[in-house]
């Protein structure tokens, strides 16, 4: 089974929206089902458009 956890936020660099998803630890409830997840942060940016990072997570 796969899992994602997906998080978006505005005018921030995409990377911290990752970074926010392992500094509070919100995967951590997923662990009861697989170690392995798909970490997807999306920024949207006034000016500049949206941008999207992927990152394969193991917890």
């Amino acid at each position: 089974m796969a899992f994602f956890l997906l998080l978006t936020s505005m005018d921030c660099q995409v990377g911290g929206a990752i970074a926010q998803i392992k500094d509070k630890q919100y995967a951590d409830w997923i662990r009861e089902y697989t170690s392995e997840i798909l970490l997807v942060g999306i920024s949207y940016d006034k000016k500049k458009g949206h941008a999207c990072f992927i990152e394969k997570y193991f917890i």
